[in-house]
């Protein structure tokens, strides 16, 4: 028998570049939106019923990883339609699909920790609110194989949008342009406190809950630690390769809801990436970018 088939979207973002390198153990289908040259992949607009349709009726893998999705704030403000049919429309074609086409399928479904009930901050955090309640509702009603996962801030190696990585590529950018040796690195928010899980620990617990999940259930992953932009950026100054000095434009504090790896932890998840380890990577990562992109080439 060959390797078990597993369906990555979003297999060419940040995310998704780690989970096909992981994922050794299955024949793995990387779905993306752009032009696919690789072996085992597909094209696919999401929020397009036919498109899903017809990735699932083609390939009729044995489980999927559903990561793809309009994951920033920002642009969510910007063109919230687009962000509701990415996050939300396109969970819901791929569930039918699966229905009609790979009914057996276990589907891990991955949301997000600014989820919440009633209010929402931004139409981004309503997208994804949105998204778990139609698991819930699509499993009461069909049942089948589904499971939701509610990630906190992902930081690690690799082209992130995530707050470390920008504050990760701009210290690399002093590092590399400052005569005098008085790096200044100017943020927002030092009291604004989140937590943070490497990728590649994510990975792992996307990974378990696939082998071992129940369906139907909702897991969290969570470091467990609530850190301040504050306390992020001492661990950077640490890292950085230059003096640095961290100013801050405003300070502002929030009390971001909390999640729990209890259940995740029962099935035997560890993290392995500490908080200095993770920054100190997602710096190496920019350095060789800059390194090969614009920099010295020795």
């Amino acid at each position: 028998m060959g390797k078990p088939t597993l369906l990555i979207t979003g297999a060419d973002g940040y995310t998704g570049r780690h989970a096909v390198n992981y994922f050794k153990d299955y024949d793995v289908i990387k779905v993306t939106r752009k032009k696919v040259t690789s072996k085992n992949g597909y094209y696919a607009d999401l929020t397009n019923e036919e498109d899903v349709n017809r990735l699932i009726e083609l390939t009729k893998p044995d489980s999927i990883l559903h990561l793809a999705g309009q994951n920033h704030v920002g642009k969510s403000w910007e063109s919230p339609v687009a962000t509701i049919q990415s996050n939300f429309m396109s969970t819901l074609y791929l569930l039918s699909a699966v229905k009609k086409y790979a009914s057996k399928a276990k589907v891990l479904v991955v949301g997000s920790a600014l989820q919440t009930e009633n209010v929402y901050p931004h139409p981004y955090s309503y997208s994804k609110s949105l998204q778990g309640e139609l698991i819930q509702v699509w499993q009461q009603f069909y049942g089948g194989n589904t499971i939701f996962v509610k990630t906190t801030n992902l930081i690690g190696p690799g082209a992130s949008t995530g707050v470390c990585a920008i504050i990760a590529k701009r210290i690399v950018e002093l590092e590399n342009n400052t005569n005098d040796n008085k790096a200044i690195l100017t943020l927002q928010n030092k009291q604004v406190i989140r937590d943070f899980v490497d990728v590649r620990d994510a990975v792992r617990a996307y990974h378990l809950i696939l082998e071992k999940g129940k369906p139907g259930f909702e897991y969290e992953i969570t470091s467990g630690t609530m850190r301040s932009l504050e306390e992020i950026s001492r661990i950077f100054q640490e890292l950085s390769n230059v003096p640095l000095t961290v100013h801050f434009t405003e300070s502002q504090h929030d009390q971001p809801k909390r999640l729990t790896s209890l259940a995740l932890k029962d099935l035997g998840w560890e993290r392995e990436c500490d908080i200095r380890t993770s920054l100190e990577d997602t710096l190496n990562y920019f350095r060789e970018i800059y390194r090969k992109e614009g920099g010295d080439d020795t």
